[in-house]
């Protein structure tokens, strides 16, 4: 389903959403800007059905294949288009939120998804719901009050009616009632998950890497899409580990209660990692798989100590991750085996973890150094420490030598200067458009020290703690908290 109509289409698996919509259906609504994710201006919302009702979410279609769209609700623009303006539409066009327009439409996309997906909507969130979408007109400022606007004309939005709230209110067409029926009626075609003997297939999960610059022959491979898991395989807690299945999206994972629960305070540093449509889209196992030196989510599982679970059909073994990246982008395993699990150890009592990055821009944007901590402090002392840092190394890296010089240490301001002396020897960065060597190495120094200030401020104020030992020069504390954070 497209908007109001089922269409049917023969075209490439692997052929992007944004050109069938714009040179086939001629929808053109759907803006085409940067064609790497950034900048928001395609986004579509894909809805897909479960348990009889359509779960809907906003999407890059610049990033999205035929293939994820099958069997869907796809919806653009024009598909909430009514007679007159909805009030999401009214709220902006008051607010002076439009000017050339160019990037309206994918904003208003993003936020009826958010309307209609987000456990509670509020104006506060609807803003981080269009973080992902870049405007060059506007300021944002008129974005934010159009919001607020809105916001305070809406009333309570029922999670169990939500889609008949919305039509009552006029913010969707009537035709959303009928389309849990429509779909279904549509059978999303089979597709092969292993793939012909002899051939050089391309694996495809969420897509949000390789579609960004797709292999040349990429049209003449062939393309096994990963079928995600069931719902009741996507994310468990057994025998004491959380159970992640390869195929989860960032963003189940950012939202899952058994995340909250045992890490309360990851589900905010997931919000930093990238916008709310590469999130829907981004999986775990590709965020591994595709080993980028600076993966936030592979840092994150390293500090966390987490195994992964590889192999064939029948035959699956398990890798800590730590030892699963030989070298850049090589991985501990064949070519034909795949990913399928991630497990982290639940934390006990008292364990405390962090993630810093910096990039070039505060939010939604590669690293140029990231790291990620988690550890336990027993009567003063550190009983027990994973640290792992990317940006710094051919890969992502657990910092083995640093972790071992802490454990057992107490918690002091000399044992940290000390450690990042181990620190500067385990790491080899190189000179990139993200910065020079020098720059990274003391970067990852003020990182590590952040991890501590963050989870013990009192250190802080301890005597003889220095900013940048080794760096020749003493930084002041209110700077360094500045560069930390």
């Amino acid at each position: 389903m497209v908007n109001r109509e089922r269409v049917q289409l023969a075209v490439p698996p692997g052929e992007i959403t944004l050109d069938i919509l714009r040179r086939k259906l001629r929808l053109t609504g759907v803006k085409e800007g940067c064609r790497e994710g950034d900048c928001g201006a395609c986004t579509v919302m894909l809805g897909s059905l479960r348990n009889g009702t359509v779960d809907y979410q906003a999407v890059n279609s610049c990033l999205l294949p035929a293939a994820a769209i099958a069997g869907k609700h796809l919806v653009t623009i024009e598909g909430i288009n009514q007679d007159g303006l909805n009030p999401i539409q009214e709220a902006f066009l008051t607010e002076g939120a439009v000017q050339c327009g160019f990037c309206t439409p994918g904003i208003l996309m993003a936020l009826t998804a958010h309307i209609l997906s987000a456990p509670e909507p509020g104006p506060a969130s609807a803003v981080n719901a269009v973080a992902g979408n870049i405007c060059r007109c506007t300021g944002y400022i008129a974005i934010r009050r159009a919001i607020e606007r809105l916001f305070n004309t809406l009333p309570h939005i029922s999670a169990e009616h939500r889609v008949r709230d919305l039509v009552a209110l006029g913010i969707l067409p009537k035709y959303f009632l009928e389309i849990p029926g429509e779909l279904g009626r549509i059978a999303a075609p089979a597709r092969p998950q292993r793939p012909a003997a002899g051939t050089n297939p391309v694996y495809v999960a969420g897509g949000t890497d390789i579609f960004v610059q797709p292999p040349p022959d990429m049209d003449n491979r062939e393309i096994i899409f990963l079928e995600p898991p069931g719902e009741a395989d996507r994310i468990r807690i057994r025998d004491g580990c959380l159970e992640l299945a390869g195929g989860l999206t960032v963003e189940e994972l950012r939202q899952s209660p058994q995340v909250r629960k045992h890490w309360p305070g990851l589900p905010e540093m997931l919000a930093g990692v990238s916008s709310v449509q590469i999130r829907n889209r981004a999986t775990i196992a590709g965020n591994i798989a595709n080993a980028s030196p600076i993966g936030d989510i592979t840092i994150i599982l390293l500090a966390l100590g987490a195994d992964v679970e590889v192999g064939e059909p029948g035959k699956p073994r398990r890798v800590p991750l730590k030892e699963f990246f030989l070298g850049y982008k090589q991985l501990a395993k064949r070519e034909s085996e795949l990913l399928s699990r991630v497990f982290v150890s639940l934390p006990a009592a008292g364990v405390r973890f962090n993630f810093e990055k910096v990039c070039r821009r505060q939010h939604l944007d590669i690293a140029s150094v990231n790291t990620a901590m988690q550890l336990f402090v027993r009567n003063g002392r550190i009983d027990k420490v994973d640290l792992a840092a990317g940006g710094v190394a051919p890969i992502p890296m657990y910092l083995e030598q640093t972790a071992l010089f802490l454990q057992g240490k107490p918690l002091k301001a000399g044992v940290l200067t000390a450690a990042l002396t181990v620190l500067d020897k385990e790491i080899s960065p190189i000179s990139d458009m993200r910065g020079s060597a020098a720059y990274k190495r003391r970067l990852l120094r003020n990182l590590v020290l952040g991890h501590f200030i963050t989870l013990f401020p009192a250190l802080l104020n301890s005597k003889g703690f220095i900013a940048n030992p080794g760096a020749g020069e003493k930084t002041s504390q209110r700077n360094f908290r500045g560069s930390a954070k």
